[in-house]
């Protein structure tokens, strides 16, 4: 982890060296999305653990219509039948604490 933040600092460094401060912010949004992307891989929270999740829980309904797995409305269907859909506690379903705080609700089960 520590690796792939100096990677993304000095990376920014050096586009700050011979860009526009516009590019310069982009490219290092980019490369932080890259990063947090790559350590949701890393993760659980990947294609895997969302597919181990739709095999306990079907939130199809046996004829392939349901929503894609992953998405938003995926998530929110997996939320609702953990019972724990609109808790406050519920973290944001696009960061890896959602798929942390999900994966603690299933071994709860």
């Amino acid at each position: 982890m520590k690796t792939l933040v100096i990677g993304v600092i000095v990376s920014a460094a050096l586009l700050s060296a011979c860009s526009e401060p516009s590019v310069v912010k982009e490219g290092i949004s980019k490369q932080v999305e890259q990063s947090d992307t790559a350590i949701k891989q890393e993760h659980h929270c990947n294609e895997q653990f969302f597919n181990q999740i739709e095999q306990e829980l079907l939130t199809g309904d046996g004829q392939g219509h349901g929503p894609d797995i992953g998405s938003e409305e995926w998530k929110s269907v997996i939320e609702f039948k953990l019972g724990v859909r609109g808790q406050i506690e519920v973290p944001e379903r696009d960061t890896i604490e959602w798929c942390d705080y999900i994966h603690s609700q299933m071994a709860l089960r």
